[in-house]
């Protein structure tokens, strides 16, 4: 079974954002989780979370 969590992440300025964004990527990356960012897609992406969910 997969899981999905759901990150929110906000900055002062878009450097900063997209800085915080690189290390969150980062620790998702060694922690060996996937992330995909969803510019405009917030609600779509919490309403159809459970689809993603996949049996192995």
């Amino acid at each position: 079974m997969l899981f999905a969590g759901f990150i929110a992440v906000t900055a002062e300025s878009k450097d900063e954002l997209e800085a915080a964004i690189a290390e969150i990527q980062r620790a998702a990356t060694q922690s060996g989780c996937e992330t995909r960012r969803l510019v405009g897609q917030q609600s779509q992406a919490f309403t159809s979370g459970p689809l993603w969910e996949r049996h192995s």
